[in-house]
């Protein structure tokens, strides 16, 4: 079953995405109508159970695989090639993301893990390289955005 975990944040994300109008009530006007019309069914606090994907057909190969329906906008923009979305560059991650620059492979979690593997290997160069010279010191180093 595919369900929507919603919360203020989620929310308004999804008026902010459908350009629906600020002073419009998300949940009276167009939760209690996407519910009245069977395509969801509002389960409890935020939560709502996403019915109209039970009614989608598979025709075809599998273009890809939606785990997280909490980011379901950048799939079709991932599919469709706009707005610079792209997958993590990361072994195994995969993970969907707004690419900033052309110089951003990674989603922000797997940035922050190797930008920490990246420093380690900069400070056991800088730290060794003193050793040999005869000069020990502290690695203070400044890391580079991956």
């Amino acid at each position: 079953m595919s369900y929507f975990k919603g919360g203020i944040k989620k929310y308004n994300n999804i008026k902010k995405m459908s350009n629906i109008p600020v002073k419009m009530l998300l949940n009276d006007e167009v939760i209690n109508t996407l519910e009245k019309l069977e395509l969801v069914t509002i389960v409890h606090k935020g939560t709502i159970l996403l019915d109209y994907i039970k009614n989608c057909k598979q025709e075809g190969d599998v273009a890809f695989s939606i785990t997280d329906f909490d980011n379901i906008g950048l799939y079709l923009d991932w599919f469709s090639k706009e707005n610079k979305i792209i997958k993590c560059e990361n072994e195994g991650c995969e993970e969907l993301f707004k690419q900033s620059n052309h110089t951003h492979k990674y989603c922000k979690i797997c940035a922050k893990e190797i930008d920490k593997e990246l420093n380690k290997e900069r400070c056991k160069k800088y730290y060794n390289n003193k050793v040999s010279h005869g000069t020990e010191k502290s690695c203070n180093l400044t890391v580079a955005r991956v």
